[in-house]
């Protein structure tokens, strides 16, 4: 008879949203525009942020919905369909009894 052991470790990650309500309008404070949001490493391609329309025409918005700056990936050329693009950030909502995302 066989006996197996998992072990599974869990790395402990320090918040850097921890104060709600968050709202993050991605005007240009810091981290190239993203503030305490950061490009993924695991994925194809990088999210952007841009004032003004999008570098190919008719595919976005003329500009931000609020404020100046608006977050959008290019998906044209060389990107391919099935590629993706993460922008990650880590939240504490242990101060909150019901959180929810709108």
């Amino acid at each position: 008879m066989a006996a197996w052991i998992v072990l599974l470790t869990v790395p402990v990650v320090q918040a850097q949203v921890s104060s709600f309500p968050y709202r993050e309008g991605f005007e240009g404070a810091g981290n190239g525009g993203f503030g305490s949001w950061t490009q993924s490493t695991n994925d194809d391609f990088d999210w952007s942020t841009n004032t003004g329309a999008t570098g190919s025409a008719n595919t976005g918005p003329a500009g931000a919905n609020e404020g100046n700056y608006y977050a959008y990936t290019e998906t044209s050329f060389p990107v391919a369909s099935g590629d993706t693009a993460i922008i990650e950030n880590d939240f504490d909502f242990s101060s909150i009894d019901t959180p929810e995302l709108r």
